[in-house]
């Protein structure tokens, strides 16, 4: 990066635009940053564009910091539990049971636990084997439109995955249009590059239409309640700051607003996941040794 950084200082010197010299020297910059860069240069307030860009850049990182940490644990916790689970039922249990007598009354446990051998192995090999053609299919995603298509329609089906890509969504579009709108570019412009930020291309279409909407001259708050991205309480919220033309701050309050509420559901969920997965092993682990332990107690007894 020191390299580059040097190019685009020797660049600047014989005259070029920060702009120009950055997307020159990073191809794979952010267009929303380079807008944003764009309209700093062009209005003179750069110094202000490059801490907006900071600031993004840095909320970014602490956000996805915050949640990798948050859910780390309880997703190594559940992997190992349904691992250790396998382990057991497929390869543990079928010898414990070869040394016990199966034909005469076995106790509850042990009869619950012969069942659950008998399914809960292909139902946790089934999850892993969906994790893993799930990941395979983001990859052909990434690289093939017709399979980004595809994907993303079946993606919007499944409930609580289109719940997740909607709070993913809406939290780009309220990030973008705060940025956006406090570095000095118009709703349009704004509109488009939030356009471009979207992963899902469903989306993409609607904030499409949300852009056509605009240019044909319709409140920006009616257009985008059709995206269906925002809840009631923002797009009502955002049609009286329409009404008094103050869409900018009212998208930095519900920004920070939507920010705290999805941190404390992050943290609340995870903290209920976590005794949930506990209790669950705890229940299974005690199921499995009365199962093993009560026919051989059974057993010492007769004799």
């Amino acid at each position: 990066i020191q390299n580059e950084v040097i190019n685009i200082f020797e660049d600047i010197k014989n005259g070029n635009s920060l702009y120009a010299s950055i997307k020159h020297f990073f191809p794979n910059a952010s267009n929303f940053h380079l807008s944003l860069i764009t309209t700093g240069e062009n209005s003179g307030k750069l110094e202000k564009a490059l801490k907006l860009i900071s600031e993004m850049i840095n909320e970014n990182r602490t956000r996805r910091s915050e949640l990798i940490s948050t859910l780390t644990y309880p997703l190594i916790l559940f992997v190992s539990m349904l691992s250790l689970l396998y382990f057991i039922l497929e390869f543990a249990l079928p010898r414990m049971l070869n040394v016990m007598d199966l034909s005469s009354n076995l106790p509850f446990p042990t009869t619950v636990l012969i069942i659950s051998g008998d399914f809960l192995p292909i139902i946790i090999i089934t999850f892993f084997y969906s994790i893993l053609f799930f990941l395979v299919l983001l990859v052909l995603k990434n690289r093939f439109v017709f399979f980004q298509n595809f994907i993303d329609k079946i993606l919007l089906d499944i409930p609580l995955i289109k719940q997740i890509i909607i709070l993913s969504s809406r939290r780009i579009l309220l990030q973008g249009y705060t940025i956006g709108l406090s570095g000095g570019l118009n709703l349009p412009e704004v509109s488009f590059l939030v356009m471009n930020s979207m992963s899902n291309l469903q989306i993409k279409k609607n904030m499409q239409l949300l852009i056509n909407k605009i240019e044909e001259g319709q409140r920006f708050s009616l257009a985008i309640e059709e995206t269906k991205l925002l809840n009631p309480q923002q797009i009502a919220s955002l049609k009286i700051a329409d009404e008094t033309d103050r869409i900018k701050e009212n998208f930095e309050l519900i920004k920070d607003q939507f920010e705290l509420k999805l941190s404390m559901t992050i943290k609340t969920i995870v903290k209920v996941i976590e005794p949930i997965i506990l209790i669950f092993f705890g229940a299974f682990i005690l199921l499995l040794a009365l199962g093993i332990i009560l026919p051989v107690l059974n057993t010492t007894s007769m004799i």
